[in-house]
């Protein structure tokens, strides 16, 4: 059964997000960034990825109990919780797309958030703003031949179709809650010098 999460966005967290996306884009520009796509966008078009990138990413944040990572100057590094990665479509027919750079991430889960009305950058938001969670797969069941697609020349990706995506977002959110605990432990343990046995117990008990 294909289940779709509906998100609403209050006016604050659209803004919050908006101000991270532009960060985001003048950071990148200033470091020489290319785009993704490796496409040359206009600063207008470019910023709109950005800010939308940003907000998608919260979104899965908010409905996932997770903490984004406001990702600015590490490209690498995974959108929520490092343990998810997040891409966002303006128009609903369009597919998840897997860059040749996200090869690394074979293991990891990416999620697709669809936003059915646009979002304006230079616009102060006056209302919620809703988004789609159309669905999840690991990097692996989309870094496939048959997904392999070159749509324009210069701008080979898989084209991850949304027949594949899997909507049991328990599995995902048991999934990220397992290696946000992994995460903490291995970090607990390279820290051990500097904490306190009172505290690696504390932090023990809690998880």
């Amino acid at each position: 059964m294909r289940r779709l999460i509906y998100v609403e966005l209050e006016p604050n967290e659209v803004q919050m997000e908006m101000l991270n996306g532009y960060a985001r884009y003048f950071d990148s520009k200033k470091k020489g960034y290319t785009e993704g796509n490796g496409l040359e966008h206009s600063e207008e078009a470019g910023i709109k990825l950005a800010v939308n990138g940003a907000i998608a990413e919260w979104a899965v944040a908010k409905v996932l109990n997770l903490m984004p990572n406001f990702n600015i100057g590490n490209l690498d590094k995974l959108d929520v919780g490092e343990t998810i990665e997040v891409k966002s479509i303006f128009y609903s027919h369009h597919k998840l797309i897997i860059r040749p750079k996200e090869e690394k991430k074979i293991n990891d889960p990416f999620v697709l958030v669809h936003f059915p009305h646009t979002i304006h950058p230079d616009r102060p938001p006056t209302k919620n703003l809703e988004c789609i969670l159309l669905g999840w797969c690991w990097g692996r069941e989309g870094i496939k031949n048959e997904y392999w697609y070159d749509p324009k020349g210069n701008r080979a990706a898989w084209f991850v179709p949304k027949r594949i995506l899997h909507h049991d977002w328990e599995v995902l959110q048991e999934y990220c809650i397992t290696k946000s605990r992994s995460l903490l432990q291995d970090y607990l343990r390279d820290s051990s010098d500097h904490i306190s046995e009172d505290t690696m117990a504390e932090f023990a008990f809690d998880w």
